[in-house]
């Protein structure tokens, strides 16, 4: 277990550090580096195997959820993208670890973007365990990214992309169909759904079987 009596601030600093690269595939040096240019007072920054350490017990104490990379069947060459994406079990977590409040996050929209993905992954995950589903995100050396897939079983699974502004959507649809048409849906089967969620707006047709849904109607 981690010692909060010597360590404390080294923790805290780690925690600020991955709430500042939420939902991506960072790794441990690069979060080292992140602490270094926020912080730079050495002694307060963990070493790369002591962050680890931390990462693995926060992960065992259910305060950070890593959300895995989806592997299917590809139709060309590209290389998979392996590394878990980094998400705190619930988005306030990183709020709190950022010390925002809400006027902070409404001037900085960059932020609350990747806080609302958060919350939209920590919703799908419960629904997908509901159907007994595993959620992953899918990346490809292509530098393209699906934010979530939903993998049900039995080759049914679903795309999601995330947008917290809805005029973003059609992008977002354009991009399912254009990531979908690499992976061999012959091995793996056609996707059940793809959806863009956003955090307002209509639920609606948008292109091509994609639909738009805004998070207040994500439910049982």
């Amino acid at each position: 277990m981690i010692n909060t009596t010597k360590s404390s601030a080294r923790i805290r600093n780690s925690l600020e550090a991955i709430a500042r690269n939420v939902g991506t595939a960072i790794k441990s040096t690069t979060l080292i580096q992140d602490m270094h240019e926020f912080i730079g007072a050495e002694k307060n920054i963990p070493s790369e195997p002591t962050l680890i350490s931390y990462m693995d017990t926060l992960e065992r104490l259910m305060i950070l959820e890593p959300l895995p990379a989806w592997t299917p069947r590809m139709r060309s060459k590209v290389g998979l993208r392996q590394t878990s994406h980094l998400y705190f079990v619930d988005p306030s977590l990183a709020v709190v670890a950022l010390k925002k409040k809400p006027d902070d996050l409404l001037k900085d929209l960059g932020a609350l973007g990747f806080l609302f993905e958060s919350l939209v992954v920590r919703d799908l995950r419960v629904f997908a365990g509901k159907l007994r589903g595993r959620t992953y995100f899918y990346g490809n050396y292509d530098d393209d990214e699906i934010d979530v897939i939903i993998d049900l079983g039995g080759q049914k699974w679903g795309a999601v992309e995330i947008k917290l502004n809805p005029i973003k959507s059609e992008t977002a649809a354009d991009n399912i169909n254009r990531i979908i048409k690499k992976i061999d849906t012959d091995k793996v089967g056609s996707p059940a759904f793809k959806i863009v969620v956003t955090g307002y707006g209509n639920a609606k047709l948008i292109k091509d079987d994609v639909y738009q849904v805004p998070i207040s109607f994500l439910g049982p």
